[in-house]
């Protein structure tokens, strides 16, 4: 074996030989080659572009919609109205609060005149709870539109085809994502999942959009 290993490397370092040292410089070149040089390692995953942030806008309290100004995939400016309830009979009721308080107002007034402290508190208690109605009403009111509370894009939410149907408080109206951060839920194969963790950075590629690489980080 001394032998043969002295014979190989007298042929390797003589002048003779030339394609065994040909040969050993390509081998050498290739280890080094694949030492030294990096490459990108792509992992394929059925990806899904989401907003980071999602709003629910909810109906405020029982009523009718009456208006629906935008549904699923617009983009809103923040105090865009995206809907309104019917506020006629929040408005009667508004109304007809502010005129009963008038009238409780004037008979406290002659309570006063006429020194009838106990009428008067009586009536003075009225004046409150009217008050207090009318402040709910008002209330009320300003909350049948339905407003953007930012920039961003209507993720889910149409209307249009339900002008004039009953909702609940708490129903969900819509749903409503910023345009400035976002998230992408990529569903890997199982046997790629040991190359993806936490805290790792690459780049995204979408079909869509091969000639633009998005820089990312794994956050899951």
């Amino acid at each position: 074996i001394g032998d043969s290993v002295k014979s190989e490397i007298s042929k390797l370092i003589g002048l003779s030989h030339f394609g065994r040292k040909v040969i050993l410089l390509l081998i050498v070149a290739t280890i080094i080659t694949f030492s030294l040089v990096t490459a990108p390692f792509n992992i394929s995953a059925i990806a899904a572009v989401e907003g980071d942030l999602r709003r629910v806008l909810i109906v405020p309290f029982d009523g009718y919609i009456a208006n629906a100004m935008h549904r699923a995939g617009d983009v809103v400016k923040k105090g865009d109205v995206l809907a309104s309830l019917d506020d006629r009979d929040l408005k009667l009721e508004y109304f007809r609060s502010s005129s009963q308080a008038s009238q409780y107002e004037k008979q406290y007034q002659e309570a006063m005149a006429m020194r009838d402290r106990s009428r008067a508190d009586i009536i003075r208690s009225q004046i409150r709870q009217a008050e207090a109605e009318i402040k709910l009403l008002a209330d009320r009111l300003s909350r049948t539109q339905i407003t953007a509370p930012f920039d961003g894009l209507v993720v889910s939410g149409d209307l249009t085809q339900s002008l004039g149907s009953a909702v609940k408080r708490g129903q969900m109206f819509f749903e409503l994502s910023p345009l400035v951060i976002y998230r992408v839920m990529l569903e890997v194969n199982e046997q790629d999942i040991s190359y993806t963790k936490r805290g790792k950075k690459g780049k995204l590629m979408l079909t869509s959009l091969r000639a633009h690489a998005i820089a990312v980080e794994l956050t899951q």
